[in-house]
């Protein structure tokens, strides 16, 4: 009884944004209790978000990768790899590249992802899959992206890649170029809407501020990008689609 008020008050701690308090009732919840595995696994999984949102981002990982582990059978390899995604991005964001990197690498793999040996294998991976890109960016008003499913296996390599583009971006900005590329790319393939336009702000984003010859080349298209993505925002009516589109077209500017 007490590991399940336990875990209510972390629900009820997460409503009012006490987050590190919220951390330690899903704590309290696992040790208090002997949930079982599928219990376990959830609360970790929450304690692991509200400690993402507290900035504390080596314990959100590591609680993360402990969610993980409890998803061991053939039947759950979706939710393990979904948990090893989020648990590489918070290490990547707070500054332990080499964990992120070592949580992330295998599971691409996995995906049929390789992971760029060297920033200069990044760099050529974008540039060749800049036309395949730029070809279906084209042609979405011949065949605009729609609200569909996608398979497990198919989601999981776009959102992986995004993953691995948010938290590299910064600390490896030409391996998280490849990702953002590579994950827009796949997301035009499938036509899926929501995906695309992540894909557009992230891409066009990363794009603008490029000058130089090649940016006389990519900010045109950059900025086509950007407004596309703002579109599709407002036709899904998504407040983070619109929330990553404003602050995208702001950066542009």
């Amino acid at each position: 009884r007490a590991g399940l008020s336990a875990a209510a008050a972390g629900a009820a701690a997460v409503q009012g944004l006490a987050f590190l308090q919220a951390a330690d009732f899903y704590t309290q919840a696992l040790e208090l209790g002997e949930p079982p595995p599928d219990e376990r696994r959830r609360l970790l999984t929450k304690r692991a978000e509200t400690l993402t949102h507290a900035g504390r981002g080596r314990a959100a990982g590591e609680s993360f990768e402990q969610a993980a582990a409890l998803a061991s059978s053939a039947a759950e390899r979706h939710e393990s790899r979904l948990l090893r995604s989020r648990a590489a991005e918070p290490y990547l964001v707070s500054g332990f590249v080499e964990r992120g990197v070592a949580v992330l690498a295998p599971l691409l793999t996995e995906l049929g992802l390789p992971y760029p040996s060297s920033s200069g294998s990044a760099l050529l991976g974008t540039f060749a899959q800049l036309p395949r890109l730029v070809h279906r960016f084209r042609r979405l008003d011949a065949n605009p992206p729609r609200r569909i499913d996608l398979p497990d296996s198919v989601s999981a390599r776009i959102d992986t890649c995004h993953t691995a583009a948010k938290g590299l971006v910064v600390v490896d900005p030409l391996r998280g170029t490849y990702f953002s590329v590579r994950s827009l790319a796949d997301a035009l393939a499938q036509g899926h809407a929501w995906r695309v336009g992540r894909g557009l702000s992230v891409v066009g984003a990363s794009m603008a501020p490029i000058r130089g010859p090649l940016g006389r080349l990519l900010r045109p298209l950059a900025g086509r990008m950007l407004r596309r993505s703002r579109d599709l925002a407002q036709q899904l009516d998504d407040p983070y689609l619109q929330g990553m589109a404003s602050i995208s077209m702001a950066q542009e500017s």
